[in-house]
C-alpha cells in the first residue's frame, strides 16, 4: 500500500501591541514556546487549552528502557490511553477521542483509517513533543481529542557537536531475547547556518513472558518482534537576520519485520478452522513474500517571518511525504461465513 502527499501551509497574523507597567523584578521564568496550537511560535501562557510539553530529556530517558514513543505517551500524558504493544496505535485516544499526529508541524493522518502514525520515528532523532488536548480545527479532521506534535533535533550550540547512543536489552529468557541500538549524530553551527545529521538503528528479538514462553506474534496490525528499524534524519536551516529564517528537513524511516520465526497456525490452517488453541505455536522457518513493516518518506521548507508588512508574522510550510505500508496474511471469515 502506497501513499503519497503534498500539503502548503499558510499563516500571517497581526501583533497587537500595548503599553505596560514596567516589571520591578528583573529576572523572568523563560517559557517553553510550542507551534501546536496556531501553526506559528506561541507561548504557552497565551494558548487557551491544556497544553503538555515533554522533553528531551524525559523522552531518552523512557527510551533507553526501550519505551517507543506511543507506550512513553501514556506514561507521561495524563489524557492518553495505554496502547497496544505493537505496531500499531488503533484505540490509542485522548480523552477518549482520536488524536492527530504531526512531526514539525506536518500531519501523518491520511483518509484510510490506518493507525500507524506513532511508527514514523525514532526518539533518538526527537527534541520535545507538544500535546494539545481537546478538540481543534486548525489543522483540519482527526483532531477531536487533541493534537500529538513531534518536534525533531536541530543544533542548540555553536560550532561542531555529536551524539552517540549504543544500548542492549535482554531479558535473559532466551538465545533471542535481546535487542540493539546504535545512534549517531553531528551537527554544526554557525552565525547564520546550521545543519544536523542523525541516524538511529535498532534490531529487537524475540518477547518472554515470565513463564519464559515467548508470546504469540500478533499477525493482524503486527508487532516489533524481530524487527528492524532505521531513521535517518537531516535538518539545515539560514537564519538571514533576526527576522527572517528558512529551514528545510529530510527523513526517511523503515521499520521491518527481520527474521524466521512467527506464528504458526497448525497443519492446514488446523488452529483457525478447529478453533483449537492449543496448536498455536511460535516456529522457526517463516518466510513470506509481504514485507510486513512501516516505510516512510518526509520532506518540509519551512520560512519564518516575524515582523513584516507592517507588523505581520508570516509563517509558510511546504512539505511532502509518502508511505508504504505492509502486513501479514492471516486467515479470516467473509460475511457469508464460509
Amino acid at each position: 500500500m502506497k501513499k503519497h502527499y503534498a500539503f502548503i501551509g499558510l499563516l500571517a497574523s497581526g501583533l497587537l501591541f500595548s503599553q505596560t507597567v514596567k516589571d520591578t523584578v528583573t529576572s523572568k521564568g523563560i517559557e517553553d514556546v510550542v507551534i501546536v496550537a496556531s501553526r506559528k511560535p506561541t507561548k504557552i501562557s497565551e494558548i487557551p487549552g491544556t497544553v503538555w510539553v515533554v522533553q528531551k530529556e524525559k523522552i531518552q530517558e523512557q527510551a533507553k528502557s526501550g519505551v517507543p514513543i506511543k507506550e512513553m505517551l501514556s506514561i507521561l500524558i495524563p489524557s492518553m490511553d495505554i496502547g497496544p504493544q505493537g505496531r500499531t496505535n488503533y484505540g490509542q485516544n485522548m480523552r477518549g477521542r482520536s488524536a492527530l499526529v504531526m512531526i514539525d508541524g506536518v500531519s501523518l493522518n491520511s483518509i484510510r483509517a490506518i493507525s500507524r502514525q506513532l511508527d514514523a520515528i525514532d526518539p533518538f532523532n526527537v527534541e520535545r513533543i507538544e500535546v494539545l488536548s481537546g478538540a481543534s480545527s486548525i489543522y483540519g479532521g482527526n483532531a477531536t481529542g487533541g493534537i500529538i506534535n513531534i518536534i525533531t533535533k536541530a543544533p542548540s550550540k555553536k560550532g561542531i557537536s555529536g551524539e552517540t547512543e549504543l544500548g542492549v536489552r535482554t531479558g535473559f529468557m532466551g538465545k533471542d531475547d535481546h535487542d540493539f541500538r546504535a545512534a549517531q549524530s553531528i551537527a554544526g553551527k554557525g552565525e547564520k547556518f546550521f545543519g544536523r545529521l542523525g541516524v538511529a538503528y535498532q534490531q529487537n528479538g524475540g518477547v518472554y513472558g515470565a513463564d519464559q514462553k515467548q508470546l504469540f506474534t500478533d499477525i493482524t496490525q503486527t508487532d516489533l518482534q524481530y524487527n528492524q528499524s532505521i531513521d535517518i534524519l537531516a535538518t539545515g536551516g539560514y537564519q538571514f537576520n533576526n527576522k527572517h529564517k528558512i529551514t528545510a528537513s529530510l527523513q526517511y524511516y523503515n521499520s521491518k519485520f527481520n527474521g524466521d520465526r512467527s506464528l504458526y497456525l497448525g497443519e492446514n490452517l488446523g488452529a483457525f478452522i478447529k478453533k483449537d488453541g492449543n496448536l498455536l505455536e511460535m516456529r522457526d522457518g517463516f518466510s513470506s513474500d509481504k514485507n510486513v513493516g512501516t516505510e516512510r518518506y518526509m520532506a518540509t521548507v519551512t520560512y519564518n517571518g516575524n515582523g513584516i508588512l507592517g507588523g505581520q508574522d508570516l509563517y509558510i510550510q511546504l512539505a511532502t511525504r509518502g508511505e508504504k505500508l505492509g502486513f501479514l496474511s492471516f486467515p479470516w471469515k467473509c460475511s457469508s461465513g464460509k
